[in-house]
């Protein structure tokens, strides 16, 4: 197995690619959008956005693998930044770089790699957009230009991506450890640790600015009839729902696990009717995704949400209150919509004069 060589520039790299916060981060849907078209035009099991880290590399998007990394050493992607162009290995047996490599030789036995080295906004390559497949391939003229145009997709993600001040301001506070400590394993969301900071951030930011917030909890109403036949099937159901849910959510919300079945999302600058108006939007929108077919579970569900949410103007809204208040309430407003048998919206304003 030929390990590959350290880019020349490597330390001023690898700082660009921490300075950017992406490392062990939540899911995000502009760069799922690129996996998701990958995966589907070129027809293939796997299809990555991968980060190259001092170590490791690190799976910002990843279909068809059971990990989201690896060890640098035995990555194709670590190949693949030291170009300027698609990285290609039609048949990794047949390449004596590869063909012993344990990601060839054992699960997931690839043959075949394709990867695009992707740039930042400062011009160092931080990673790939690679597609992957267990039997060797060839890709015609056609195909490669396709895969350079998805690369140039994610450097346009990277350069415009957007967090809110207070997701940005978390990362920045967190060591590469505490971030993973933040970030729901199953769900690839923020988890109750997380979510809960990016509110109180986000809570101390509308007061100052004298700005509106949004809190949205939500549930699956299927999860817990299902979860008491079948645990997997329904870690699956509410896999699925938030893989939809945050294709939804404007950039910006901040989208973590409270427990169980129960999501918040944190809505900066929204308020009033207009929060109301978009619960009714995300409750829509998943519905009208359609049924979701539940992995491994060999059937589907038409999912709905019961959501209980509250929002608060701080320009308007006088009073002393925490956000432990918001949360109670938001709990109180989902215990409602819930007793309206599924499918139920109920909320709360705090914005009285």
């Amino acid at each position: 197995m030929q390990i590959a060589d350290i880019p020349h520039n490597e330390q001023a790299r690898l700082a660009s690619l921490l300075g950017m916060h992406l490392l062990d981060t939540p899911d995000e849907e502009m760069f799922d959008r690129v996996t998701r078209v990958a995966y589907a035009l070129f027809q293939v099991p796997m299809a990555v956005v991968s980060l190259v880290d001092a170590n490791r590399q690190w799976f910002k998007s990843c279909i068809g693998l059971p990990t989201r990394e690896t060890a640098r050493d035995v990555s194709f992607c670590s190949h693949a930044i030291l170009g300027d162009d698609l990285f290609l290995v039609p048949d990794a047996l047949a390449d004596g770089r590869f063909a012993d490599n344990p990601l060839v030789t054992e699960p997931p036995h690839v043959r075949f790699y394709a990867g695009y080295p992707v740039r930042n906004g400062e011009g160092y390559t931080i990673g790939t957009l690679c597609i992957l497949d267990s039997q060797p391939r060839q890709l015609t003229g056609a195909q490669i230009q396709l895969l350079r145009d998805l690369g140039s997709w994610v450097e346009t993600a990277l350069t415009s991506r957007q967090l809110s001040m207070a997701q940005s301001q978390l990362l920045q506070e967190l060591d590469v450890v505490k971030q993973q400590g933040r970030v729901d394993p199953l769900l690839r969301i923020w988890n109750r640790d997380g979510i809960g900071q990016i509110f109180e951030k986000e809570l101390v930011r509308a007061r100052q600015a004298k700005a509106k917030l949004g809190l949205l909890r939500l549930a699956v109403d299927q999860y817990k009839p299902l979860a008491s036949q079948d645990a997997e099937a329904a870690n699956g159901l509410l896999l699925e729902v938030v893989k939809r849910l945050r294709r939804l959510l404007p950039e910006g919300s901040g989208f973590g696990r409270l427990e169980g079945d129960e999501l918040l999302v944190v809505l900066p600058a929204m308020a009033g009717e207009a929060v109301l108006g978009f619960c009714d939007g995300l409750a829509g929108g998943l519905a009208k995704g359609g049924v979701l077919a539940l992995p491994g579970a060999g059937a589907a569900v038409a999912a709905t949400l019961s959501i209980g949410a509250v929002s608060v103007d701080t320009c308007r809204y006088r009073e002393a209150f925490e956000g432990s208040d918001m949360l109670t309430a938001s709990g109180q407003a989902l215990l409602m919509a819930r007793s309206m048998g599924g499918g139920g919206i109920e909320v709360m304003h705090f914005d009285s004069v």
